[in-house]
């Protein structure tokens, strides 16, 4: 129908044809057919009535209408670019300079449009003009307008800019900070809004500009903090957090306003009377109700990232601290919720509060603390319960800033922290559980090596675990996360209460619903992974696999709670190692089924059978499930590996190459760990999978797919000894290439400096002439590496290459940063200490006395000391 689009624009522009419904209908759906792909796009003669007809709309008497024919223009500019339509601007320019009300806000609105979808278009040259240089000196006399909306918008426009950095905005940054200044005073909410976004962005542009008047932007921005306004509260409190965390100010300016700041954001921290209604409509004791499925968040797959080669700090979920925590006010929520949960789980003013002291707190801790602490003690004893929440979170966001400073009020606030898990108030319970962690360091101190546990860490402990069994939701929720982190801060020093534990986490699978399954599987493998072999006992598995594997039955295949199911068993059964041998042959023959109905499904729907998209997922989980299996059971998982169908090498060998980066990092993860355990089951497969596994040691593929590719290939290696000659050559060749390239991350080039070495110890002497291709690199990438098995055996592997080219070493340079690498192995092994002592003597012997001391003096103090100490050469 060529004319159809034409009859859409007739129904949305003319007024007396019908209705605003249908018009707005009829508008929508232009819009749509407008945004199409070129191919299926009204044909040019459509296009130009569309042109002529649709700026009709800007001047409706129904906003709705207004609306609509803005969206449309702003979807033909983006679709026909400005060059497709350069008449479009000048017209709506000339518009919004109108006396007519109507006019100029209708093309005020297109324009915001425009400038928000286009904004580095309008920033380029066309014909050898730039259409934001005329723009721009339009908008900032547009901010003196007698429409509040167009004021508003005329400064949302240009603040689409300043990020931008467009120098067309630049040279008039100036006249539009006063512009600025002008309308401090402005009532219209969104116009104190976008000022409030202005500040943030010209603070992060050109925060130079803004020094000279500081005071009064702080104190607007404070204003609009206190505005019942909630969203330019909130804008007001962003250049707040933005002042906190930025560097371009001096110290003393910032710090000569938290006087006013601080109790500014203290109070906003409390819950607002349209929250707190909010939270009076959710059931108190609500464990008994069933979650919707809309509130279950999306299940997020742990990337198998396989065995990093040093110790990193796992990513801290804070979006404003460096804090590892699992913060509170953290805007990256995970959880998709909707209705009143989705109301007060999103990125708000407290949550910005709450960051912004924290920030305060580590920069200025003496301030913070002096100008806190007097509300803090009144709030945490307060009658109003939103009251004392806010004072216990405010405690939770200063404690790490302040804990110096904080430290002699703990042995008093820990145990009024305990008392309040009781609180009769769920949320009040709920924030005392993570502001309990953020002190748990303090804790794990106080505790350390088994002192005084009855006085801080038992009734922490007793206090968390009784919240595990809460009567509300996120109570629960909220303790579970709790007792992760502190386990990981406390560690080894909670071995003796792993029995207490795991049977508390036992209970809470009789009273969880299906969101809180998720923390309680988390709280569950991180324990597993702080005690270590400790809990490898059978009166433990005794108390935790029941209710799991009662959980384990109850879930169906092609259910998605198996995923994060999958990711706890996979730990569990890494953990207690041979105790799950009792368990090993049903989750594994479950593992090879999930992932090879899924991958059957994926042929299926590639070859059209079916219209079934399995989730990679289950294949993901499913494998790094077999892998926890073949980590704890070892070589014991041979036999079982041998006797299920279909062969799971044979599916490994198809997710290796899945084009999905996460399936193959899992299915090169669980190959690593065969080569390690269960070998005799990869040596039929060995040509085919030495090929893929090749092929991947490629950063096209990805920093990601190539560790672990990396990584697997060295303990295949280890496995073949010399029979891994016929591949040794096209293993080198990829090994140096990844180590030659730019911006390598470390994982990466760590991974692979120790995959040479353990080829190294299979062909020294094949890898030995090409030493001074890659001797430099390797010691650079590995000597900071933290020292393990897997570090131990690549320096015995350079040895043993060294050992086969002594002058493969060929400048002085080289030569001092080997000796320097792996004369500083702090602990080597006996046999790695016998490999370095004879690589020393020969470099002394090959040098001669003298040469020998001066090389010493050039080499790093510590491995100076190890080579006339321990080595005494």
């Amino acid at each position: 129908m060529p004319d159809l689009n034409k009859y859409l624009v007739f129904l949305l522009i003319n007024e007396s044809a019908v209705d605003a419904t249908v018009r707005s209908s009829a508008g929508l759906m232009l819009k749509n057919n407008v945004s199409r792909a070129a191919s299926q796009q009204p044909d040019a003669e459509t296009i130009a009535y569309i042109k002529a007809e649709v700026v009709k709309g800007l001047i409706d008497p129904v906003l709705m209408i207004r609306n609509i024919s803005g969206n449309v223009i702003t979807t033909l500019v983006t679709q026909l670019t400005i060059a497709g339509w350069p008449e479009i601007l000048p017209q709506l320019m000339s518009m919004a300079e109108s006396d007519n009300t109507i006019s100029a806000e209708g093309a005020m609105s297109a324009l915001a449009k425009i400038c928000e979808d286009s904004a580095t278009e309008l920033d380029s040259d066309y014909n050898g003009e730039r259409p934001l240089n005329h723009m721009i000196p339009k908008f900032i006399q547009l901010t003196a307008s007698a429409s509040p909306k167009v004021r508003s918008l005329s400064i949302f426009c240009v603040n689409q800019f300043i990020d931008l950095k467009s120098q067309s905005l630049l040279q008039y940054l100036e006249p539009f900070l006063q512009a600025l200044f002008t309308l401090a005073t402005d009532e219209f909410p969104d116009t104190r809004y976008n000022i409030c976004t202005a500040f943030v962005s010209i603070m992060n542009v050109r925060s130079d500009i803004l020094v000279p008047h500081l005071e009064g932007v702080i104190s607007f921005s404070l204003h609009c903090v206190n505005s019942d306004n909630e969203q330019v509260a909130k804008e007001g409190c962003e250049f707040i957090l933005g002042l906190a965390e930025s560097t371009s100010f001096e110290d003393e300016t910032i710090a000569s306003h938290l006087q006013s700041i601080i109790p500014t954001i203290l109070a906003t921290m409390v819950y607002s009377e349209s929250d707190k209604l909010l939270l009076q409509s959710l059931v108190e004791d609500d464990e008994d109700v069933e979650d919707k499925p809309e509130d279950i968040r999306p299940n997020m797959v742990k990337t198998n990232n396989a065995h990093q080669t040093a110790s990193k700090p796992k990513s801290g979920l804070s979006h404003h601290t460096d804090d590892d925590d699992d913060d509170y006010y953290d805007d990256d929520d995970d959880d998709e919720e909707d209705g009143t949960e989705a109301a007060l789980s999103e990125w708000n003013l407290r949550k910005c509060s709450a960051a912004a002291l924290d920030v305060f707190a580590t920069k200025y801790p003496e301030l913070v603390l002096q100008y806190s602490l007097p509300h803090l003690r009144d709030g945490i004893v307060s009658s109003d319960w939103a009251i004392r929440e806010a004072s216990i979170l405010a405690f939770g966001a200063i404690s790490i800033g302040c804990l110096d400073l904080v430290g002699p009020h703990l042995p008093e606030l820990v145990p009024f922290l305990v008392n309040t898990l009781k609180d009769e108030d769920a949320p009040v319970r709920q924030i005392t559980c993570w502001t309990l962690t953020r002190y748990s360091g303090w804790i794990a101190f106080q505790s350390a090596g088994g002192l005084n546990h009855e006085v801080y860490l038992q009734p922490v402990l007793q206090g968390i675990l009784a919240c595990c069994l809460d009567k509300n939701k996120k109570v629960q929720e909220a303790a579970c996360s709790a007792l992760a982190t502190f386990a990981e801060d406390v560690g080894e020093e909670l071995i003796p209460y792993i029995e207490v534990i795991l049977t508390q986490l036992a209970q809470c699978f009789k009273k969880y619903r299906a969101k809180n399954f998720y923390n309680l599987y988390d709280s569950i493998q991180t324990l597993l992974d702080v005690v270590g072999p400790a809990v490898a006992d059978p009166s433990y598995i005794n108390i935790i696999l029941p209710p799991l594997m009662e959980k384990w039955r109850s879930i169906q295949d092609g259910d998605k709670d198996l995923w994060p199911l999958f990711e706890c068993m996979s730990s569990v059964a890494a953990s207690f190692g041979h105790l799950f041998s009792n368990y090993a042959a049903d989750v594994y023959q479950r593992g090879v089924k999930v992932i090879n109905d899924n991958l059957m499904l994926e042929q299926n729907e590639f070859n059209q059978i079916t219209g079934d998209i399995p989730d990679k997922e289950f294949i993901i989980t499913a494998l790094d499930m077999i892998d926890g299996l073949v980590q704890g059971l070892k070589d014991e998982m041979s036999a079982l590996i041998a006797q299920a169908q279909p062969p799971l090498v044979e599916l490994i060998l198809q997710c290796l190459d899945d084009p999905v980066s996460e399936v193959g990092q899992s299915a090169f993860a669980l190959l690593g760990d065969m080569a390690i355990n269960t070998f005799d089951q990869l040596h039929p497969y060995i040509d085919k999978i030495l090929k893929i596994t090749m092929s991947k040691i490629d950063m096209y593929f990805g920093p990601a797919i190539c560790n672990n590719a990396a990584w697997s290939s060295g303990e295949i290696c280890l496995k073949m000894g010399p029979t891994i000659q016929t591949y040794a050559q096209e293993l080198m060749t990829r090994y140096v290439t990844i180590l030659d390239t730019p911006d390598l991350e470390p994982s990466v080039a760590e991974n692979i400096a120790i995959a040479i070495g353990r080829i190294g110890q299979c062909v020294p002497e094949l890898l030995a002439p090409h030493l001074n291709h890659y001797i430099t690199k390797w010691c650079l990438f590995i000597k900071d590496v933290v020292e393990t098995d897997e570090k131990d055996s690549a320096y015995i592997g350079i040895c043993q290459i060294v050992s086969n080219n002594p002058s493969g070493l060929d400048s002085q340079e080289s030569l001092l940063l080997f000796v320097d690498t792996i004369a500083s192995y702090v602990e080597p092994s006996e046999p790695l200490s016998i490999w370095i002592l004879n690589v020393l003597t020969g470099y002394k012997t090959l040098l001669g006395a003298e040469s020998w001391t001066g090389l010493l003096q050039g080499v790093s103090e510590e491995a100076r000391l190890s080579v006339t100490q321990r080595y005494r050469l």
